[in-house]
């Protein structure tokens, strides 16, 4: 058998354009809600392991002294506590669009529907402006109307926080689509199904496969037998028709039918 395609970096294709716009507001809303979502939940978490723990002794604590400069020192103390907890809070909201915009240019619930920020300038987002555009949601989405206009009537859909650090929310429907494949990257899929022509496979045989590929190549379970994987490759040979006689690798092949009849199973599920 010929060595797999992939090249070191894991990606048969690099060339590959990719076309980008502005954000769609309903985009960034729901990615929005998605990081908020997220975020509530590390802060829930953390609320469960770390707070309600200490909050019980402490309470437990001023509950046997109620009086003297020691009763008064637990109320300030109880305060502080408070205090610290908004501020934890806020950190880890604040912290959360800041670290993950500053270092890859989006956060997990912006990658999930395609979007990126990039710079108007060009280049990477500088932390200053990651810590201005994070600082002016409370403008754009408490107060919920001047941030809507301003991505309504903005030519490339900017908010406040956009126009006042230099920033721009864009859309790329090819990261969008990239975040379906399961397999292997969208790129290699895309490279190998043009080099190998593949046809449609039955549904039955879809499942039944991807019973098999899952635990193998997604959970990394083994051993495998001989026999099963010889099984399937022939089988994936009837329904891969390459262009030229040069070798086909065993894993990439069976990889590759993986990733098909997954795509094929999405497809049909979403008819349905």
């Amino acid at each position: 058998m010929e060595m797999s395609p992939l090249n070191e970096e894991g990606s048969v294709y690099e060339g590959l354009q990719v076309r980008t716009k502005s954000a769609p507001f309903s985009k960034r809303l729901l990615a929005y809600a998605t990081d908020i979502a997220l975020v509530t939940c590390v802060i829930y978490a953390a609320f469960i392991v770390l707070v309600i723990p200490g909050i019980l002794s402490f309470a437990a604590l001023q509950s046997l002294v109620k009086e003297g400069a020691l009763g008064k020192g637990l109320a300030a103390g109880s305060i502080l506590i408070i205090i610290i907890l908004l501020l934890g809070i806020l950190s880890l909201y604040h912290g959360y669009f800041i670290y993950f915009e500053s270092r890859k240019g989006f956060t997990p619930g912006k990658k999930l529907f395609g979007l990126q920020v990039t710079s108007t300038k060009g280049g990477r987002l500088t932390p200053s402006q990651c810590i201005l555009r994070d600082m002016m949601r409370y403008i754009d989405c408490m107060l919920i109307l001047p941030g809507l206009l301003s991505i309504l009537l903005t030519k490339r859909g900017q908010r406040l926080g956009d126009l006042m650090a230099g920033t721009l929310v864009i859309h790329s429907q090819h990261q969008e689509q990239a975040n379906n494949f399961l397999y292997m990257k969208q790129d290699d899929y895309l490279v190998l199904s043009e080099a190998w022509s593949p046809t449609l496979v039955p549904i039955d045989i879809c499942r039944q496969y991807l019973e098999f590929a899952y635990p193998i190549f997604c959970q990394g379970k083994a051993p495998i037998r001989f026999d099963d994987v010889e099984k399937w490759q022939d089988i994936c040979l009837n329904f891969v028709h390459p262009k030229t006689t040069e070798p086909i690798e065993q894993q990439t092949l069976l990889i590759f039918f993986a990733e098909l009849c997954f795509q094929t199973f999405q497809k049909t599920t979403k008819r349905s």
